[in-house]
């Protein structure tokens, strides 16, 4: 009989998980920069988020400012930089070519909230299922 109030807690833990998602709200920004030659272009990034950070440019730049733990991925076309941070920085975006170069990027930071909300997404269907399962165990149970 303790498994029925087990099951009710869970899916009720489920579906308030799950209405706590939408509260998720990571920050995006994108945008089109000139850099003049020989010049550096700070870019500034919250601390305690997952910062993801793509990028094109019109020649070659140098980005530098994230942790050498960084996730770096390209194919010519994109460029990926992603990484954990636990304090707020500065990516440095420089042009070391003799001409300006145009940068499109687009910086996401997922914070600590948004991040612990993505994880209760995983977990509540796991939750509600559980829910079911015992409450469908806990009446059959019952019966007999």
């Amino acid at each position: 009989m303790r498994l029925l109030p087990l099951s009710i807690i869970l899916l009720i833990l489920g579906i308030l998980f799950l209405l706590l998602t939408p509260l998720s709200h990571p920050i995006k920004v994108s945008s089109i920069i000139k850099i003049p030659p020989n010049s550096t272009y700070a870019l500034a990034y919250n601390g305690n988020s997952e910062v993801l950070f793509t990028y094109n440019s019109t020649f070659p730049i140098n980005v530098t400012g994230y942790p050498s733990g960084a996730t770096k991925s390209n194919d010519s076309i994109i460029y990926v930089i992603c990484f954990f941070s636990s304090s707020p920085g500065n990516l440095y975006l420089s042009n070391h070519n003799p001409k300006p170069t145009t940068v499109y990027y687009t910086l996401y930071e997922a914070g600590g909230l948004s991040l612990y909300i993505e994880y209760l997404t995983v977990l509540c269907p796991i939750l509600i299922a559980g829910g079911v399962i015992l409450l469908i165990y806990a009446k059959l149970a019952h019966k007999k």
